[in-house]
């Protein structure tokens, strides 16, 4: 057991490590409302801060997770005891943590997974009162709302949550199922037609709990 320390303050939490030891998560700097993400070395060697997106050291920031080349995404924003997470809008970095960048999206936004090819997903709307949630996928610069997926909506998904994928591109996460018993949530992976999908085509289908019903109701309209 190693405890890898923190960056200056006396709090900190590890949330995603990749295959050769390098770590991120969360720790304060000062006391426990100044957090910010960071990133090891290998075998969770040292630990450097990853700052925020606005740079300063008033806001917050939090590494989610962490892919092979040591590319970090999460959120950064601000924090308040009353209100909570405000203004947070996801990131990621480049190779070895450098250079900590947004992804584009308005606030209210975080990241919470990306894979070796640098596709990263997340939640559109995180910590947003009285707002619709959805899920997203980053790839190659451009960002897909994966809840407006002809795919998706036909098969009766809305308000996805994505929370991992991996090097051939497949999703998962949780959302509601239009229909399905006892409440209507339901795990999912979501998974492309094609091995490396292009952003401006991402054809998905849905597996999972509800996909066999949209199949068969599509045979019995052919029929």
């Amino acid at each position: 057991m190693t405890d890898l320390g923190t960056l200056s303050g006396d709090y900190s939490a590890a949330y995603s490590i990749n295959d050769s030891g390098q770590v991120t998560g969360i720790s304060s700097i000062s006391d426990v409302s100044v957090q910010h993400a960071f990133i090891t070395g290998a075998n969770g060697a040292g630990m450097t801060d990853l700052t925020t997106l606005n740079g300063g050291t008033d806001g917050i920031s939090m590494g989610r997770a962490i892919n092979n080349s040591g590319q970090v995404v999460g959120f950064s924003g601000f924090y308040d005891d009353f209100i909570g997470y405000q203004s947070v809008r996801a990131f990621i970095t480049d190779a070895g943590g450098a250079n900590i960048s947004s992804l584009g999206m308005s606030i209210h936004n975080r990241a919470d997974a990306i894979n070796d090819i640098g596709q990263v997903v997340g939640g559109i709307n995180s910590y947003c009162d009285n707002c619709i949630h959805s899920a997203f996928l980053y790839s190659e610069g451009t960002i897909t709302d994966l809840s407006l997926l002809a795919p998706v909506v036909e098969a009766g998904w809305s308000e996805l949550s994505a929370v991992g994928i991996n090097n051939r591109g497949q999703i998962i996460g949780w959302g509601h199922l239009e229909g399905a018993p006892g409440g209507g949530s339901r795990a999912f992976l979501l998974s492309p037609i094609v091995a490396v999908p292009e952003p401006a085509t991402y054809a998905m289908l849905l597996t999972g709990l509800g996909l066999l019903g949209f199949v068969l109701r599509r045979r019995q309209q052919t029929i």
